[in-house]
């Protein structure tokens, strides 16, 4: 895998949409102890002024005047200018629902992003925050990338967890690849991160504000089709069918890969030549009424597509703590199209307009 030549990992509160402080979204939670008094500036990191995003990180240097400082030449070795172009930042937030072992999850990144060594007040007087004082202030910025550059998952797709410990983030809020002499640590996480980020193809919460409203609807309608609305046991049934089709294919004799982290459909597999696009649905009922999104729709729709639908229906979910999921029984129907069923539009997303 080629690796970006200029990258870093940064850790921020998480938000849903980092466009500014609003009644769904007031304030980051986690990020460091600035956010349990104020508002971190990182409130507006997904904020398009003009076609032009201005983030935020909190990096540990200082300067000899005290401000927050980023190591360029930590990005870049032997770079002794203020600000470094063409990099990626992948941020990372804590999500407090989740386990404490995958907490920190990848919210979004920038690409060909300007790095500023020290960060600035906001230039454009439209990205505002709250000091611990209690006082509006311009939100500060230290990252400058064009809008067609990032990417914001929505929160339902935030899946792909960082270690947070000893080689992983670490206790900072910043992690470089290189080393203060300039030589490089490249952990296995960041291969994986660096690779889920170069293949992500799924929704992209500030190009499409009404992504994770469909995904809520899409969640709405599998339970009153019978799937799971507690979460942990919907993980656990979701990876209980990942699981039994994996093991399918490959007793097929299939290469099987997972997409479900960065495409619309789950596996590929593939056997002499020939690739299936496989969407997997997990239930503890009887599989006989799925959700689909748009985009699963769309995809399976298309004639070059060979495209297969295998549910996982009856599995079954223990009572503990843990909630493991076990048996269910697979029905793989083979070039499937939605279409040739009984597919049904039954709901739409509505954005309400102020009036």
């Amino acid at each position: 895998m080629e690796i970006p030549k200029k990258i870093i990992f940064a850790r921020i509160g998480w938000m849903k949409h980092y466009s500014g402080s609003r009644s769904d979204d007031e304030r980051p939670t986690g990020g460091g102890s600035y956010n349990e008094i104020g508002l971190g500036s990182e409130i507006c990191n997904f904020k398009d002024i003009a076609g032009e995003i201005y983030g935020f990180f909190s990096p540990p240097g200082r300067d000899t005047a005290g401000k927050r400082v980023v190591n360029l030449n930590r990005i870049a070795p032997s770079f002794t200018r203020d600000e470094l172009s063409d990099v990626t930042v992948i941020f990372v937030a804590p999500d407090d629902t989740a386990d404490v072992s995958t907490r920190e999850r990848i919210i979004g990144w920038y690409r060909h992003a300007k790095v500023l060594r020290v960060w600035q007040d906001d230039p454009t007087g439209l990205r505002w925050t709250i000091d611990q004082d209690g006082e509006e202030v311009r939100a500060l910025y230290n990252v400058v990338v064009k809008k067609k550059d990032a990417v914001l998952v929505p929160p339902s797709l935030r899946r792909h967890s960082i270690p947070r410990g000893k080689g992983g983030m670490g206790q900072a809020n910043v992690r470089y690849l290189y080393d203060d002499h300039g030589k490089i640590k490249l952990h296995d996480w960041m291969k994986n991160a660096i690779e889920y980020v170069k293949s992500y193809n799924g929704e992209n919460l500030l190009t499409n504000p009404l992504a994770e409203m469909a995904i809520a609807a899409q969640a709405e309608l599998e339970v009153a089709a019978g799937y799971e609305s507690n979460p942990k046991i919907r993980r656990a049934v979701e990876e209980r069918a990942m699981d039994a089709v994996k093991e399918y294919y490959l007793r097929e004799g299939y290469a099987v890969v997972d997409k479900s982290r960065t495409e619309s459909f789950d596996l590929l597999c593939e056997k002499s030549g020939v690739k299936l696009f496989v969407e997997v649905k997990g239930t503890r009922a009887d599989g006989k009424t799925i959700s689909l999104t748009a985009k699963e729709v769309e995809l399976a729709a298309r004639p070059q597509v060979k495209m297969e639908l295998c549910v996982v229906h009856s599995i079954e979910v223990s009572n503990d703590k843990q909630k493991k999921a076990k048996g269910g029984a697979l029905v793989r129907y083979k070039c499937w199209n939605p279409k040739d069923h009984d597919l049904q539009p039954i709901q739409y997303v509505c954005r309400l307009i102020p009036t």
